[in-house]
């Protein structure tokens, strides 16, 4: 009989790579399936993640003991091995026996004869050998070394080599493999802080009374570190929906932006609406935000989360951020470019964005975030606020995206210092963060 939870890793890893799926969305489904436990769950998220993350180091390994090369092995097959071979190196309490039962198990459904004894000698090789598979080592390559050893594609490890120390590098890589927190952002209106503290208090009161352990944020007041979400996910408060979950480097932007009470302020990017939900908080859902976004569908998760928190100052507008508004140039008083990137400060939570992303993206990246930049400016009054944020961890998409802009549009400067978050360094998701001011 086939483990059912294994099969959802296996179905969940096939759509990610074979559909292009993203990792949060296609895991949610199999989730949702009700004959799940939350030990289920739990193991479920640790075989599709883990195995996301550790995918380039596993082929490795299965480029060591098998005679048929990668490429030629069935994607079923493949996937199959891959999650044995993680619960064989990664997962402790799951005996070495019951990793390649059940990966034969499942290759007897998703392959033929000779795909079973294939998975059964390659995982009984493995576990037989594990102690002594050898890696490239940091004396003779420092790039494969750091690739292989972390589960990174090269130009990935190269790219932050050329921007950090190695050893700041090794670091942010294997931050990048850690299980990030669950921080919630609690529904505050207003930004009195005071206020915002009282509330958190309250509800961390609630949620202890509920047997759910949690701790503040460590830069945002509204934030709240949840310790189980399973158990959490359980309780009346998270039923009643007045959070949302969001990690505080995305929290950050809002703050920096630091909209006022009856503003009128544009989210270029707006989608999926953590951000434009916080900044309508920020001004006590009294004022103006008008949200954007190219896709319809999109849009829809924004006009989605604002309806849930209530909030009732955020209007919808689908819109190209490239395109220029003659309608609204000069109106705004503040702007947030929260703006399409690569993604590599978010790892943690999608490891697919490391085989799916190319050099040459981040190059078309910039490009792109420099146009959203200079048709957004001429949104802005004089004296208004611009943002840019980013979650990728990239001197091409950052500095020099906002390097160039300055260099055309003569009358923006900057307020302050750029602001960098590193998951090695602070815990949070990576992002960049540059505030300007229109003069």
């Amino acid at each position: 009989m086939i483990d059912p939870v294994r099969e959802a890793a296996l179905k969940t890893l096939l759509d990610i790579e074979g559909k292009g799926s993203y990792s949060n969305l296609t895991i949610g489904i199999q989730l949702d399936n009700p004959v799940f436990t939350a030990i289920d769950r739990s193991f479920l998220s640790q075989l599709v993640y883990g195995t996301l993350k550790w995918k380039l180091k596993i082929d490795w390994i299965i480029s060591q003991f098998s005679k048929i090369r990668i490429e030629r092995i069935s994607p079923p097959i493949l996937n199959i091995l891959r999650i044995g071979i993680f619960q064989l190196l990664f997962l402790d309490r799951v005996p070495a026996s019951a990793a390649c039962n059940e990966s034969v198990s499942l290759a007897h459904n998703y392959g033929h004869r000779g795909s079973v004894a294939f998975v059964n000698a390659m995982l009984r090789g493995i576990s037989a050998k594990k102690g002594s598979i050898s890696y490239p080592g940091s004396e003779d390559d420092v790039l494969k070394y750091l690739s292989i050893n972390y589960s990174y594609p090269e130009w990935i490890v190269n790219l932050w080599l050329e921007q950090f120390g190695q050893k700041f590098v090794e670091e942010l890589l294997a931050a990048g493999n850690s299980e990030p927190p669950f921080t919630i952002r609690l529904s505050v209106p207003g930004a009195d802080k005071d206020h915002v503290i009282s509330y958190r208090a309250e509800v961390e009161d609630i949620l202890q009374k509920s047997g759910v352990a949690s701790r503040p944020g460590n830069f945002i007041d509204e934030a709240l570190i949840i310790e189980d979400p399973s158990i959490f996910m359980k309780t009346e408060f998270y039923r009643k929906g007045r959070f949302y979950i969001q990690d505080e480097a995305a929290m950050l932007v809002s703050r920096i932006l630091a909209p006022l009470p009856r503003e009128f302020v544009i989210d270029v990017c707006s989608a999926p609406g953590g951000k434009t939900a916080h900044l309508a908080e920020l001004m006590g859902d009294n004022g103006t935000i008008l949200a954007r976004d190219i896709h319809d569908s999109r849009l829809k998760l924004v006009s989605g989360i604002s309806k849930r928190l209530g909030l009732k100052s955020i209007e919808y507008e689908v819109w190209d951020a490239v395109k220029e508004d003659s309608v609204l140039c000069g109106k705004a008083d503040k702007v947030l470019v929260d703006a399409p990137c690569s993604g590599l400060g978010i790892l943690r939570r999608k490891p697919e964005i490391k085989w799916r992303r190319k050099p040459q993206d981040c190059l078309d990246l910039a490009k792109l975030q420099g146009e959203v930049l200079d048709s957004s400016a001429k949104l802005l009054k004089k004296g208004g606020i611009m943002v840019y944020s980013t979650c990728t961890i990239n001197t091409v998409e950052n500095e020099d995206v906002i390097a160039g802009f300055l260099e055309r549009s003569k009358e923006f400067r900057l307020t302050n210092d750029f602001i960098h978050l590193y998951p090695n360094v602070d815990g949070t998701d990576g992002f960049f963060i540059a505030r300007m001011l229109k003069e």
